[in-house]
C-alpha cells in the first residue's frame, strides 16, 4: 500500500510540475505578446536601432548631427555588438518567408528573447532541484515558475537580458561540472562556459 502512495505522490507531484513548467510558458508568451515599446532607451537605442540601421532604415547611427541617435556617440565606444547582428540575421530569416512588418519582427525578437530566457530558468531549475527545492516543493515550483519578473524581463530585448540569460546556461553547466565531476574536470566545458558567462 505504501509504495501505491509513494508512486501515486510522485505521479501527482510530476504532474504538478509539469503543469507549472507550462503555466510559466504561457506567462513568458503573453508577457512577449503584450510588451507595447521598450522599457529602458538601451533596449531601443542600443540594440533596435543599430538593427534598423543594418535593414537599411536608417543611414546614421553615430555622432548623429540631430541629437535623435544620443545613445550612440563616438567616443563612448563600448556598445553591443553581437545582439543587433544575431537580431539582423533573425529578422532577414523572417523576410526570406515573407514576414515584412517591423512590428511582426519586434514581437518575433520579444518571443525569440523570452523563450530563450524561459529556457534558462528551465535549465536552471533542474540544475539547483535536488539542492535547494527539498521542502515544500509544489509550493516552490509554483513560485519559481510563475515568478511575476520572470515573463517581463525576458520579453525585453535588452542586452542585459540576453547576458544574463547566458549566464545563467553558464552558470548550470559550469555547477554541474563541478557537483558531479569532482574527480577530473573536463577543461573544455570549463573553457567554453566560462567564456559564455
Amino acid at each position: 500500500f505504501s509504495i501505491m502512495n509513494i508512486q501515486s505522490n510522485k505521479f501527482k507531484s510530476s504532474n504538478l510540475l509539469l503543469l507549472y513548467i507550462l503555466l510559466g510558458l504561457v506567462l513568458h508568451l503573453v508577457s512577449a505578446f503584450f510588451s507595447i515599446g521598450f522599457y529602458s532607451d538601451d533596449e531601443h537605442f542600443q540594440i533596435l536601432e543599430p538593427v534598423a540601421h543594418l535593414m537599411g532604415f536608417n543611414n546614421v547611427i553615430i555622432d548623429d548631427p540631430t541629437g535623435h541617435y544620443w545613445e550612440w556617440e563616438s567616443w563612448a565606444r563600448i556598445r553591443p555588438w553581437l545582439q543587433p547582428y544575431i537580431y539582423y540575421y533573425f529578422i532577414s530569416l523572417l523576410k526570406f518567408f515573407g514576414i515584412s512588418d517591423p512590428f511582426s519582427w519586434s514581437l518575433a525578437i520579444r518571443l525569440f528573447s523570452s523563450i530563450l530566457g524561459y529556457l534558462s530558468i528551465i535549465y536552471l531549475f533542474f540544475t539547483i532541484k535536488e539542492d535547494f527545492f527539498k521542502k515544500n516543493s509544489n509550493f516552490n515550483y509554483l513560485l519559481f515558475f510563475t515568478f511575476w519578473f520572470y515573463p517581463f524581463l525576458h520579453s525585453r530585448t535588452s542586452s542585459e537580458n540576453l547576458s544574463i540569460i547566458f549566464y545563467v546556461f553558464a552558470f548550470c553547466a559550469l555547477y554541474k561540472q563541478v557537483k558531479f565531476k569532482n574527480h577530473k574536470l573536463n577543461y573544455f566545458i570549463l573553457f567554453n562556459f566560462s567564456l559564455l558567462m
